[in-house]
């Protein structure tokens, strides 16, 4: 049996001592935080494999769909707003459903968000009435690799932006058809120009290990039906073009046309 000296455990605490600060460290600038609300997602091209569309996905992973919606969706350039914490990368949304409409702006970040900002009291730059969300977002890029990103977000029932942000649309106009299940979302993107396609299957959770555990079940059967998993986020590819290269049409992948016109 190994017994240590007064020196020994003397080092032996000093050590714990430290372990437990780091630990505490990190807990309080959130790197540690467990159980938030997450959602876990995993995308990919469907030209490179795997199901070719939303309705294709729900069929392959065995699952039932419960509703359908299709959207326009379009991103947008605002001013800066001055409690933006450095390194956090501003993302403003519009979302159209026939006369429904909803504005989104969100704070993302690699990072947790700094104590100079509290989730549940920040003043949204929509206006008092939106409504705020914190949570971590784990998108699977490889099997058993995820990458983790925190986004503070807020949303309200608003077809424009107040004047004072000085919105900018950034990039085209595009489509979406979200099919959900009693636990997923299944999401079809065709992003202008080009009719490029984007097919996200996602799940709302805690951050915890059962949940990550559940959700990595689907992420490794996608990848087994011969998914290549991509690891940049929907605004990403959603907000990159030129407006005079966007094309004002859209059909889904399942052949069934909608026409935009001039939207």
């Amino acid at each position: 049996m190994n017994v240590l000296n007064c020196d020994d455990r003397m080092n032996f605490g000093s050590r714990q001592q430290w372990v437990m600060g780091v630990i505490v460290t990190l807990m309080m600038q959130g790197v540690l935080a467990k159980d938030m609300d997450a959602e876990f997602a995993i995308r990919w091209n469907p030209n490179d494999g795997g199901p070719k569309s939303a309705s294709d996905a729900v069929k392959q992973l065995g699952i039932t769909e419960e509703e359908k919606d299709e959207y326009s969706v379009r991103y947008f350039t605002i001013t800066p707003p001055t409690d933006l914490p450095a390194g956090f990368t501003l993302i403003a949304r519009q979302r159209q459903n026939g006369g429904k409409n909803q504005l989104m702006i969100k704070y993302r970040s690699d990072n947790p968000l700094p104590d100079t900002i509290n989730a549940k009291t920040w003043q949204c730059p929509l206006g008092s009435s939106a409504e705020n969300k914190y949570e971590v977002d784990i998108s699977f890029v490889k099997k058993d690799n995820a990458k983790r990103s925190y986004s503070l977000s807020c949303s309200q029932k608003a077809r424009d932006f107040p004047k004072t942000l000085g919105a900018i649309q950034r990039g085209c106009d595009n489509r979406m058809v979200r099919l959900k299940s009693a636990e997923l979302k299944i999401e079809e993107w065709v992003l202008q120009p080009g009719d490029r396609r984007l097919i996200e299957v996602s799940m709302s959770g805690r951050d915890t290990q059962n949940d990550f555990d559940k959700f990595s079940m689907i992420a490794d059967k996608l990848i087994g039906l011969g998914i290549k998993p991509t690891e940049g986020s929907k605004s990403e590819a959603g907000s990159g073009s030129e407006l005079q290269d966007c094309v004002r049409s859209w059909q889904p992948a399942d052949g069934k046309s909608s026409s935009t016109g001039g939207y």
